[in-house]
């Protein structure tokens, strides 16, 4: 069994509202979570050994959608391949699919694959491939998103923190 490892001070914490969790971003399925789409600041600079927190929104605000270490930053061009190659499952094959990998080409917006994020023009290719730059992937994560049993909540005294 892989143990994590200490974080150190080398490593950054980076927390945000996940708007609407429906499985894309992030998608924590096949055995990896991977945060493709969306908050383009954070996977431009996150790199291995850093951690990312979701949150929820609104009246789930100081709820945790989802936690993962960051094993690999990889290049969206890389993610493609990748995918294509042995993460199939991370291709949406139809709007109704929470696939993250909907674009074919790194540098051509034009040819999106259809996907439940509807990602598909000329801004969402901006924030997401140029952006963005990077696909960030762990395999150590804990994902307790909207039809997850458990409620995992920050204790009211560490809110204002």
């Amino acid at each position: 069994m892989n143990e994590l490892k200490t974080i150190t001070g080398d490593n950054r914490l980076f927390t945000y509202k996940v708007a609407h969790d429906g499985g894309s971003a992030p998608n924590p399925y096949k055995g990896i979570c991977t945060l493709a789409i969306c908050k383009p600041k954070i996977r431009s600079v996150a790199k291995q050994g850093d951690v990312v927190v979701g949150f929820g929104c609104m009246n789930e605000a100081h709820r945790i959608i989802y936690c993962m270490v960051v094993k690999e930053s990889l290049p969206w061009d890389k993610y493609i391949k990748r995918c294509n190659d042995f993460i199939k499952g991370k291709i949406p094959t139809s709007n109704k699919h929470q696939g993250d990998c909907i674009w074919r080409d790194a540098n051509n917006y034009e040819d999106a694959r259809e996907s439940w994020s509807r990602h598909d023009g000329r801004e969402d290719f901006e924030r997401d491939v140029n952006n963005g730059k990077n696909v960030l992937i762990g395999d150590k994560f804990w994902y307790f998103g909207s039809h997850d049993k458990y409620s995992i909540t920050i204790p009211a005294d560490l809110r204002s923190a």
